[in-house]
């Protein structure tokens, strides 16, 4: 026969497990995962002058519906570090045609601010661009980076 303090006793020791296993759980906010968060590109210069983004490839799937748009920011740091402006030689984010043969449409940008570079793709999709990022140090031709942008 079963003692009725034994039956508590376990019962109540399933419960607290329970219960710490529930609180030990993250609470994941459902509307974060369907918040677009690849559509902002971090652009960053380390302590070793190499030019590095927060992730690669940049897909443009989530980054609207007719009309997607990709924005690269340039962590401004001391202020020494921006962008080459959209009239340079060599704009702040450039689509190079060696490395882009035969593309549906290049793609529309504009820079609001020295660290800022915004680009807006419409029309065909499936395409996979190669694009560089040429970063000044005060004023002067720096450093680029070529990651990829896939226009899915």
């Amino acid at each position: 026969m079963v003692k009725p303090r034994s039956v508590i006793s376990t019962m109540l020791a399933i419960s607290v497990v329970t219960t710490l296993t529930a609180c030990a759980m993250p609470f994941i906010d459902a509307s974060a995962r369907a918040r677009p968060t690849k559509c902002v590109v971090n652009v960053y210069v380390d302590d070793d002058g190499q030019v590095l983004i927060d992730h690669e490839p940049v897909r443009t799937k989530a980054c609207g519906e007719s009309e997607k748009v990709v924005t690269w920011s340039l962590q401004p740091g001391s202020g020494v570090y921006t962008f080459a402006p959209t009239t340079a030689t060599h704009p702040g984010i450039e689509f190079p045609a060696q490395k882009n043969p035969s593309p549906p449409a290049t793609p529309n940008c504009s820079r609001p601010n020295d660290y800022t570079y915004r680009c807006k793709w419409s029309g065909a999709s499936g395409y996979k661009w190669t694009y560089a990022i040429n970063v000044l140090k005060n004023g002067a031709a720096f450093k680029t980076l070529d990651p990829t942008v896939f226009n899915d």
